[in-house]
């Protein structure tokens, strides 16, 4: 897949500017920002995004070489193995899709899609990534739950870490299998064991993590029995 990179000086966010422009290019465009001023998070949270973070948006069209269902969990293993490079300590998943060090967020992974027809015209994958601490520490929001990879600014330091997110996740893409996603992704849950709770659409459900499924969708072991969640976000979790 040949492969073009986008440099923008800042943007709303990298995976609304495809949203808007994917027809303008091909699958294998990558998009990076230096900022965004409406970074997107699951759930219609916000992902803060000072200098600083790499915020980029893989776009891809069909024909798809690997599952759609799949890209969150491959972006996660992308993510994960790009800061394990870099030598990041105490990585772990947090279903369905961030990476947390040392048990304080690192990383987000925000999946979108375009449809028409009952068919997927793209599929956008956004990746932000806590490179450096931004100059002013992070926001109040989250300057309790995040933490970056480098904690001095280093001016080169964001284009290492995407050259490097950019090998791992098309290596991924065009020759992973999905057992080996499915696998890696558990392996390195941070939510196995623990009880969790989850938040689906209108659905609360609370019990133990008992690991995940070859989908990478959630199961919990639920005073109802034992539950299976392919969506939804970890509102809270602790050890048993």
């Amino acid at each position: 897949m040949k492969k073009n990179i986008v440099f923008l000086k800042e943007t709303d966010s990298t995976n609304s500017f495809l949203k808007r422009n994917y027809r303008n290019y091909d699958s294998g465009t990558v998009v990076v920002a230096e900022k965004q001023l409406s970074g997107k998070g699951s759930s219609g949270r916000i992902f803060y995004s000072d200098i600083g973070g790499l915020y980029v948006s893989f776009l891809l069209k069909p024909p798809y070489t690997f599952p759609v269902n799949m890209l969150t969990p491959l972006a996660a293993v992308a993510a994960f193995r790009t800061l394990a490079l870099f030598g990041c300590p105490s990585l772990s998943v947090k279903w369905v899709n961030d990476i947390y060090s040392f048990r304080k967020k690192i990383c987000g992974i925000l999946t979108e899609s375009v449809v028409s027809q009952n068919s997927f015209d793209c599929v956008i994958v956004g990746i932000g990534i806590n490179v450096c601490t931004p100059e002013n520490n992070f926001n109040p929001a989250i300057s309790d739950i995040a933490c970056s990879l480098f904690k001095y600014s280093d001016k080169n330091a964001v284009k290492r870490v995407l050259c490097a997110l950019i090998d791992q996740f098309f290596s991924l893409y065009e020759s992973a299998s999905v057992n080996e996603i499915a696998d890696f992704y558990a392996e390195h849950s941070l939510l196995k064991g623990k009880f969790v709770t989850v938040k689906s659409g209108n659905s609360v459900v609370s019990g133990i993590c008992k690991g995940f499924n070859s989908d990478c969708n959630i199961i919990i072991a639920s005073q109802d029995g034992e539950k299976i969640i392919s969506s939804g976000s970890v509102i809270n979790f602790a050890d048993v």
